[in-house]
């Protein structure tokens, strides 16, 4: 199965007439089936906010709406000869295929211009770096670990009433047996914890899905209790939580904790992201869906310094250093671009975008020269590999790089 930002090649390939049967059926799937209604809608706010900074041509748009036309033209063809590709006839769904398109090339776009810097670039690329993929480490609660990446599909482990899986999509599967009632062991404490250049995702004992980003663990009992159910995490996550209700007392639910260096997060049923890494100053927790308690305290200490509650479309910062909890607007497709398989950025520091990529990438930055006080906007996708991400960032004129092996050095 293929990761969303995986599908730039594809349509790479189809906009250039090199795209095998196989590609063209895969990919046109892919727009039935995700969820891309607006995308249109989506490519002209993005061409007009970037043109409003003057990125955006009166060249490249026409560009733009040329190559639209002519997506969804070849789109109609195609249906008319290919049965599988009947569905595709309504015009919403033709729509939603070329604005994806479109979507994904706005920085080629932009790349295509500038042949000055085409030089410099191939010299990036020769010392190019791939992306990162899934790759994590179980440990168990007898101590065994389990090298998810190399594992094979099917069931891995089983201890206390609880089955480990391996699906055949890469996810990882706690399932409780029907014959037999999980028994709560103390210490019974699992981990997955992804290294850098890798990501993972899991479904936890009660059903809870949770997706890993690069150098990040997450620590979890074998079977929840009925009082509460806790998690510990490091680095960045994202989780859609399972309702779970008291057998004993029915109609209430079980609260989902999740622990970090310098927070809690309480939540009864949601979706939500919590960036924890230990080199950002601040831990930020994003509201997608729901409601959620976010209770800020000092490191290896219980008392609460703060609290903040946070609405859909909210996140909470927690700021390390000085120990404050504030609420604000949250841009929620900048927070969500990993778990899409995508970099977005807007008006980020140069710092910020170099710690995603070093983690992601797996490589040393260090830096050469006064870059502070520049910040950039932009998305790529992170199944490029790290020569592309530079390139964008050097289109600017404000930032220049070299790659030696898996270190990347930062230039004025």
């Amino acid at each position: 199965m293929r990761q969303p930002g995986e599908y730039t090649s594809l349509f790479r390939n189809y906009l250039n007439n090199k795209s095998t049967a196989e590609e063209l059926e895969e990919l046109f799937y892919y727009f039935g089936t995700s969820k891309e209604e607006d995308l249109r809608m989506l490519i002209l706010l993005e061409l007009e906010k970037e043109e409003s900074t003057g990125f955006v041509s009166e060249e490249t748009r026409q560009h733009v709406d040329a190559l639209y036309s002519g997506i969804a033209d070849r789109i109609n063809k195609k249906s008319e000869k290919t049965s599988w590709l009947m569905r595709f006839t309504d015009l919403r769904m033709i729509t939603a295929a070329a604005a994806a398109v479109l979507l994904i090339l706005l920085f080629t776009l932009h790349l295509q211009r500038g042949g000055e810097e085409r030089v410099h670039q191939q010299k990036l690329a020769k010392t190019d770096i791939g992306p990162g993929g899934n790759k994590a480490v179980l440990t168990l609660p007898d101590g065994r670990k389990i090298v998810l990446d190399d594992a094979r599909n099917g069931q891995l482990a089983k201890t206390s009433g609880i089955s480990v899986m391996k699906t055949q999509d890469g996810q990882i599967v706690y399932r409780a047996d029907k014959k037999s009632e999980p028994s709560p062991l103390p210490g019974q404490e699992n981990s997955i914890a992804t290294p850098r250049g890798g990501q993972f995702q899991v479904i936890l004992p009660d059903g809870t899905r949770a997706w890993l980003n690069a150098a990040s663990e997450i620590r979890f009992p074998s079977y929840f209790g009925t009082q509460k159910r806790s998690v510990e995490v490091k680095g960045e996550a994202y989780f859609e939580v399972a309702k779970a209700y008291d057998p004993k007392a029915p109609g209430k639910r079980i609260p989902f904790i999740v622990r970090t260096k310098y927070q809690d997060i309480e939540v009864l049923g949601t979706h939500f992201n919590v960036n924890a890494y230990e080199d950002e100053s601040e831990t930020r927790t994003t509201l997608v869906e729901g409601r959620v308690a976010v209770y800020s305290r000092a490191p290896g200490k219980s008392p609460n310094l703060s609290e903040a509650i946070l609405k859909p479309g909210q996140e909470a910062v927690n700021n390390h250093v000085r120990h404050s909890l504030s609420v604000q607007k949250a841009e929620t497709d900048d927070v969500m671009a990993w778990k899409n398989g995508m970099f977005s950025f807007n008006d980020a520091d140069i710092g910020t975008i170099m710690r995603q990529v070093s983690r992601w990438y797996n490589v040393e930055v260090v830096y050469q020269g006064n870059v502070q006080g520049k910040q950039f906007s932009g998305f790529v996708s992170r199944y490029e590999k790290v020569s592309q991400v530079l390139e964008i960032l050097e289109s600017t004129g404000a930032i220049h790089f070299k790659i030696e092996e898996r270190r990347i050095t930062v230039m004025p």
